[in-house]
């Protein structure tokens, strides 16, 4: 049975280990990590949900999930990224993005450029049934549609994060390939 550090409000670890399906206290909080995957094209990877998911199932998502006990949210990050989509990356390709609360989950958003065409990755099923790089209209239409879950005071900072990338490293030309991960 998986566990997890329980944290408070201000992300200080409490001393206290939760097990997975227990629910938590008052004022406490479970650390989360995300990894956001952007093109040159200023496209984001999302990925859509299994339908054995017992939450949002076939629900459009970002790749990530639960630190685990004595992890940190970019070693979460990291390993859900190998465990869903086959892909490996060190720990200083990775930016902090954001760091928010939520409802019982604090996150922490990383951001990596990739070029890896979707079609590379090795999805986990039990997780992923289909991922595909997307413009941040797009996936500014699935949320408004209830079809991607994310937290939606943050989800405007990531999009606009992609956008500005756009103006400080234009898309490759015609013929020419991005550097990945």
């Amino acid at each position: 049975m998986e566990t997890w550090d329980v944290y408070n409000a201000r992300g200080e670890k409490t001393g206290r280990v939760q097990e997975e399906g227990q629910p938590l206290r008052e004022g406490e909080f479970r650390l989360c990590g995300s990894l956001w995957l952007l093109n040159t094209k200023g496209e984001l990877l999302i990925q859509q949900r299994a339908q054995c998911k017992s939450r949002a199932p076939g629900k459009w998502s970002v790749t990530g999930g639960g630190a685990l006990a004595g992890e940190t949210g970019l070693q979460a990050c990291l390993r859900e990224t190998r465990e869903e989509l086959g892909l490996a990356f060190e720990p200083e390709q990775l930016s902090l993005l954001l760091k928010s609360v939520g409802e019982g989950l604090i996150f922490e958003d990383y951001i990596v450029r990739c070029d890896l065409p979707a079609q590379a990755m090795t999805l986990q099923e039990q997780e992923v049934s289909q991922v595909q790089w997307a413009s941040p209209q797009e996936i500014r239409a699935l949320a408004d549609e209830g079809e991607f879950i994310y937290q939606e005071s943050e989800l405007q900072k990531v999009l606009d994060y992609a956008k500005e990338s756009l103006r400080e490293r234009p898309p490759a030309q015609k013929g020419q390939q991005g550097a990945g991960g």
